[in-house]
């Protein structure tokens, strides 16, 4: 490694600090908790007409089920798109904004 990018990579670890690494890990989870609250709002969607055999609560319950779960998904996934993007959103921001900046080679 050259002294230069050694130089480069210590000025990029000391830009974060630990509580920035943490806050970027957590809002991470945020966001990957909103895709599959994405996910689980368009499986609800897609089954919501199918009848359930074997399930031993009845009809009415399980048609709530479905729809209390299109509802509290998407409802979730917003939150946690929400809370991801607070956590994590100025890094991006400023991540962004340095390849921007950088001269092309």
């Amino acid at each position: 490694m050259t002294s230069r990018l050694r130089r480069g990579m210590r000025q990029a670890m000391a830009e974060h600090d630990w509580l920035e690494i943490v806050a970027g890990l957590l809002g991470t989870a945020f966001l990957l908790l909103t895709v599959l609250c994405v996910y689980a709002f368009v499986v609800a969607l897609a089954h919501i007409g199918d009848i359930e055999s074997g399930f031993p609560a009845g009809q009415g319950f399980v048609q709530g089920m479905k729809g209390f779960g299109l509802v509290f998904f998407p409802v979730l996934a917003v939150v946690c798109a929400s809370v991801g993007w607070f956590l994590v959103g100025e890094q991006v921001r400023r991540g962004v904004r340095r390849l921007r900046r950088r001269p092309a080679s």
